[in-house]
């Protein structure tokens, strides 16, 4: 595959940022509030949340108001929601700069305003990244776009905004549904499955 590939788009949850759901459902659940949260299904309110349709404030008070006793502090709820980020390894930063010398790399993953805010604090504490973006050719965030994965439309976007060849454009991401959609608008998608390999497995085994 590797001589048919110019352009790589990498998601970021799950393929370089390290997520563990359980965690916050566990945490919403400490709190009275038992939420859907996964790598194949999630809350209408998340993929809103996910698209820049609801602000970060009727986010939480979305949670806030379904809560048994409506005690929790808009910290807490925040505390909670960021509990599933678990952080990026130095090796991941160290790949994305392999991979970019040799393709053309764009980022394109499902976020929003709360989690992205984490993420950059992570990068900037525990790795000295003041810029992210640094390390691709463009970045395309779904709370930003307005437009979230699968949906065909937010892949068609960035093959028009950048003039990427849909042939030569590799798109990999831990969600079948997101590889599918990615499939679905003409480009090459990659399901890594996170239970059999890591992205550096996936990447040896693909020949990049």
């Amino acid at each position: 595959m590797k001589e048919q590939i110019e352009h790589l788009i990498l998601d970021l949850g799950g393929v370089l940022f390290d997520l563990d759901y359980t965690l916050t459902e566990k945490a919403f659940e400490q709190l009275g509030f038992t939420m859907e949260f996964s790598r194949l299904k999630q809350a209408p309110i998340i993929d809103d949340f996910e698209e820049g349709k609801v602000s970060e404030e009727e986010f939480f008070t979305f949670f806030k108001d379904h809560l048994k006793e409506n005690t929790a502090a808009p910290e807490l709820l925040k505390q909670a929601w960021n509990k599933m980020l678990l952080g990026m390894k130095q090796d991941k930063f160290d790949l994305l700069r392999y991979l970019r010398s040799k393709y053309q790399l764009f980022l394109y993953s499902n976020t929003n305003e709360t989690h992205i805010s984490a993420v950059y604090d992570h990068f900037k504490k525990d790795h000295g990244v003041i810029d992210f973006s640094l390390y691709f050719d463009g970045l395309y965030l779904s709370n930003e776009m307005g437009i979230r994965k699968p949906k065909p439309e937010g892949f068609l976007h960035i093959v028009a905004a950048q003039g990427l060849n849909p042939e030569t454009t590799l798109f990999i991401d831990d969600s079948p549904q997101h590889a599918a959609g990615a499939r679905e608008a003409g480009i090459r998608g990659e399901w890594l499955d996170l239970e059999q390999e890591d992205i550096f497995q996936m990447i040896r085994r693909i020949g990049l």
